[in-house]
């Protein structure tokens, strides 16, 4: 149960209603009623906006909100109990609240710049849908760069890797792909950022491939297109990411 939520909730509860309810004419009221309205019209754009998903990094943005009014309900509610000593309180409530969270961890903080922590490994549940996912696009783009001979093809269906690649001669996208029109232009034969020539049906990615006799393509380990792939060429996986989710294929005419 994510307790510090829930605690914070009741703490942004207690400060509406002392400050806004109970009208207390201070400061500090007009603040909390500030900040409250704040919260109110966020939660009513975020509830009211269209999204593929529900994710809770699309209110994310409220979160200090809610750490702010629940500190102050917090010291309002100690003060009223302790007196002078309740500013000293309200500051350990505040270095609480940080090492409380659902989301503080001292090894996730030591490790902040390693791989696995920026790829997101080892997260579930919860936190596995409210963060962004990330590839490491920059490592994939430079082991195809080191292995491609200037013969080979290469191509990318994982479009940010376009920008990480020193050498890129195609890239693709299946036009069912529901990004495809608005990735696509010159009738479908071109990606519109990169400004590559774009296959867009596994047909003339065969073609490509077959008239270049060796490709390496950087995509996701998506099971349907490695099997088209492997009925046609010889493929090799000669890499992986660290999130698992990024591959880098040899395909070789037989």
């Amino acid at each position: 149960m994510p307790w510090l939520t829930v605690a914070m909730g009741c703490l942004t509860e207690v400060a509406i209603l002392r400050f806004c309810v109970l009208e207390e004419d201070s400061g500090a009221g007009r603040s909390v009623g500030y900040l409250g309205m704040v919260l109110l019209l966020g939660l009513m754009l975020v509830g009211g906006s269209p999204s593929a998903s529900g994710e809770t990094r699309y209110a994310f943005f409220l979160y200090p909100v809610i750490i702010l009014l629940g500190l102050v309900g917090g010291s309002t509610a100690i003060a009223s109990l302790l007196g002078r000593r309740g500013r000293t309180a309200a500051a350990g409530l505040l270095c609480l609240a940080w090492l409380g969270a659902e989301d503080f961890s001292l090894q996730h903080r030591a490790r902040i710049d390693s791989a696995s922590v920026n790829s997101r490994v080892g997260l579930g549940g919860a936190r596995l849908r409210h963060y962004y996912p990330r590839f490491d696009y920059r490592g994939v783009s430079d082991y195809v760069d080191a292995q491609a001979q200037p013969s080979d093809l290469v191509i990318t269906s994982m479009l940010p890797a376009a920008w990480y690649l020193d050498r890129l001669d195609y890239v693709y996208m299946d036009e069912r792909d529901p990004r495809f029109p608005q990735q696509s232009c010159r009738g479908g034969r071109m990606h519109v950022w990169s400004g590559r020539p774009l296959v867009h049906n596994m047909q003339g990615l065969q073609d490509v491939i077959t008239q270049s006799g060796v490709a390496w393509m950087i995509a996701s380990p998506d099971p349907g297109v490695r099997e088209a792939l492997q009925c046609a060429f010889d493929l090799e996986l000669r890499y992986r990411d660290v999130s698992g989710a990024l591959v880098a294929y040899r395909l070789a005419v037989r």
